[in-house]
């Protein structure tokens, strides 16, 4: 993934959209988009399952709602060499992981997604993450490293610009 198709932005990027690729020399790894846009699960909707009755009745209101998910992907750094390769991971960790909230998009040529439906149009958006967990996967010919990023979508159906709620 080249320079202009992966972006964070958190508040120790002064909440600007960063180019991951540019900053990093981060790209994502094969299968990480499929993971990024499946779809979200499903809450289970309210019900009531009485002996009295056939089937189980659902609250109204209550089906359709999207549940938290966690997003586990693989990403690497290119570098010069290996020592500008964990120069680049120690930034992006500072900057981007450290920060804990974390607004990403990718652009795939000109379409931007992940999309979300905004009054009926599909509009590209962010993903709002919350980081939970980097595990190193490998390191390849010293100036490549391989990592594998868990974050945890609290809300998948906010994904405009405005910041998800959180609980204070």
């Amino acid at each position: 993934m080249p320079q202009g198709q992966l972006f964070f932005k958190t508040k120790n990027t002064s909440k600007q959209w960063v180019d991951a690729y540019t900053e990093y020399g981060m790209s994502l790894e094969d299968g990480a988009i499929g993971e990024i846009i499946t779809p979200a699960p499903m809450k289970e909707g309210v019900s009531n399952s009485l002996a009295t009755a056939d089937g189980v009745a659902y609250m109204a209101g209550t089906i359709g709602k999207k549940n938290e998910r966690t997003l586990s992907f693989n990403v690497h750094i290119l570098a010069a060499t290996e020592a500008a390769g964990w120069t680049a991971y120690r930034r992006f960790c500072r900057e981007v992981l450290d920060a804990g909230y974390v607004q990403m998009k990718i652009v795939d040529g000109t379409e931007p997604f992940p999309t979300y439906l905004n009054n009926g149009v599909e509009t590209a958006g962010a993903l709002h993450l919350l980081f939970r967990s980097c595990q190193q996967v490998g390191r390849y010919r010293m100036q490549i490293l391989k990592w594998t990023l868990t974050f945890a979508e609290p809300n998948p159906s906010v994904r405009d610009n405005r910041e998800p709620s959180i609980m204070n």
